[in-house]
């Protein structure tokens, strides 16, 4: 006898997924999604709408939000009023039709969001193009962000968070011990090499089975964000739509 499916994972190409995922929600069906979840903020909006109108599970996936290195440094980067973050995460490619700004961007800007914690619209977002490479600012109340995202170079997944008084946290996604450092010590996490891919699926896993959860990384509103600062980045380095090449 056939078996009623209790959710789903999309990992369709972006021009896809939106439409997938829209009539998914629209059905009552939870979703984990592939980022980034739509290709413009009025796209992700109506699928954040969705999720909310439904009330199932959508999970976006930047899948370093789940690595225990970043939980951490979320958990330092708390008690700070006032920071600047910087990122930087690439790869040799492309090896997608699209730009780096939406392959690897994605994964920054939720990360910088993730530490902010509160997510207003930013007060401005700049950005520059160099070959494959982007240099994207966002600048939000007393949060600077600056996130440098490349698809023709060495791989790599940075992020670093200073407060005014040079006390400094970063993650370092490619060391295989002390992914986390502050002010050049190690921090102990537990858990530190546990795959995030693999958190994610057992938090969606886990979402599903209680027909909801309150973790922060479920919140549609993040991906609109995000899709937001990838868009006006894009606007503003190239003037072409979704940073196609």
């Amino acid at each position: 006898r056939a078996r009623a499916v209790d959710a789903f994972v999309v990992a369709a190409p972006p021009g896809a997924r939106d439409e997938i995922v829209l009539e998914l929600l629209q059905l009552g069906r939870p979703v984990m999604v592939e980022k980034p979840v739509a290709l413009s903020i009025g796209r992700a909006e109506e699928l954040a709408e969705a999720a909310e109108e439904s009330g199932v599970p959508l999970l976006v996936t930047p899948v370093h939000l789940f690595a225990p290195a970043y939980e951490k440094m979320r958990d330092i980067v708390a008690t700070w009023s006032e920071f600047t973050v910087l990122a930087c995460g690439g790869g040799k490619g492309p090896i997608r039709r699209y730009s780096a700004l939406w392959d690897y961007g994605p994964h920054d800007t939720a990360m910088l969001l993730g530490l902010i914690r509160k997510r207003p619209a930013p007060l401005s977002v700049r950005a520059t193009r160099s070959g494959g490479a982007f240099f994207t600012t966002v600048a939000s109340g007393g949060y600077r962000g600056f996130l440098n995202v490349w698809n023709d170079g060495p791989r790599r997944r940075y992020l670093s968070a200073l407060t005014p008084s040079h006390d400094i946290v970063s993650y370092d996604d490619l060391l295989s011990l002390g992914k986390l450092r502050r002010n050049g010590s190690v921090v102990e996490v537990d858990g530190e090499n546990q795959k995030p891919l693999t958190r994610a699926v057992a938090a969606f896993a886990q979402a599903v089975k209680t027909h909801g959860t309150s973790d922060w990384r479920f919140d549609p509103r993040l991906g609109v964000e995000v899709t937001r600062i990838l868009e006006l980045a894009d606007r503003d380095a190239m003037g072409s739509e979704h940073g196609d090449d």
